[in-house]
């Protein structure tokens, strides 16, 4: 089984895969003094429908990729609400297969929003502990009913994330 080397999202090149932004750590320009201070357009999301928020709750589970999903018309955005979580991702491929070779996957602390372009093959986080997570997802209402590929990984193509 092949196996994924985790990289802190902070640290690294994030853009083929969208944007991110540290919300519990602006460095932004923000609007006002202490004891109020307002961080605006921290990570700007746009789209034409409805945005819906939705919580993915996800509990221990084993560090092995065998399931990734797509949105082709919208992107995603998330933020996990209680602890540090590991994702995983491949670029927007022209058909319904992932190339495992071209996953990568990243540490994402507590407190960072990440938004995910359309096309990027993804799936649930992982939690980083040993704990449950909750994770916001937004997305347009109805995406994961009229948008959504999903594909189950062969056990060849599963990988196992190296934490």
């Amino acid at each position: 089984m092949k196996t994924l080397t985790v990289q802190n999202i902070l640290e690294c090149d994030f853009s083929v895969y969208g944007r991110y932004a540290d919300l519990l750590h602006p460095a932004t320009p923000c609007i006002g003094e202490s004891p109020i201070r307002f961080y605006r357009d921290m990570l700007p999301l746009c789209g034409n429908e409805p945005l819906s928020l939705s919580v993915t709750l996800v509990e221990p589970l084993p560090f092995i990729v065998d399931v990734m999903e797509y949105h082709t018309a919208v992107g995603e955005c998330f933020l996990t609400l209680d602890d540090d979580t590991y994702i995983v991702l491949a670029p927007a491929s022209a058909g319904e297969k992932i190339e495992a070779d071209t996953m990568e996957a990243f540490f994402v602390p507590k407190g960072v929003a990440v938004y995910i372009h359309p096309g990027v093959w993804h799936y649930a986080p992982y939690p980083a502990g040993d704990k449950s997570i909750h994770s916001l997802v937004m997305l347009p209402q109805r995406t994961y009913a009229n948008d959504c590929s999903k594909y189950e990984l062969t056990q060849e193509e599963q990988v196992k994330l190296d934490v």
